[in-house]
């Protein structure tokens, strides 16, 4: 228990947070894929975006992120 935790009577929820480095899918756009591409591509999650509301992901694929 952190002290937070004694001022707020909570405890704090860490579920949403994902693991660095799992198998991630990535939704492509309409305007990027052609009707019969697939929807997602496979990508690894790398981290959160610190500069907008966001996950950060590599493509190896594509070798970019």
């Amino acid at each position: 228990m952190t002290l937070k935790d004694k001022f707020i009577s909570k405890k704090l929820d860490f579920s949403h947070l994902e693991v660095i480095g799992y198998l991630a899918y990535m939704h492509v756009f309409d305007d990027k894929k052609t009707k019969l591409d697939s929807k997602v591509e496979k990508c690894i999650f790398i981290g959160y975006s610190l500069k907008q509301m966001g996950y950060i992901c590599f493509n190896p694929s594509i070798w970019k992120l």
